[in-house]
């Protein structure tokens, strides 16, 4: 697990730049070999298509940077991400917070 979030890490710059706040959450924090990696990326009110199309791109890189696993996205607004409390429901770390 930490090689993923290593590589993530360090690729947070390209990968997020769009998105307001980025988090990785789910089983990849529990082990060492996950079978996936989920992502909460949270955008600007308003911008949804263009949040689905980065989205789509940073599926891409990482797909390419991290054969073993897949990657599942969770994209929500930032009044979605206030409505919902996701976060106080999950585990996390904060690419960008």
């Amino acid at each position: 697990m930490i090689s993923y979030i290593a590589l993530i890490y360090s690729k947070k710059d390209d990968l997020f730049w769009f998105f307001r706040q980025a988090f990785l959450f789910g089983s990849s924090l529990r082990s060492d070999t996950p079978n996936d990696l989920d992502l909460l990326l949270v955008y600007e009110d308003g911008k949804v298509d263009l949040a689905v199309s980065e989205g789509e791109k940073i599926k891409e890189k990482l797909a390419y940077s991290l054969p073993m696993v897949s990657v599942d996205l969770t994209i929500l607004s930032e009044s979605e991400l206030a409505q919902t409390k996701f976060l106080s429901s999950v585990d996390y770390i904060a690419f960008k917070s």
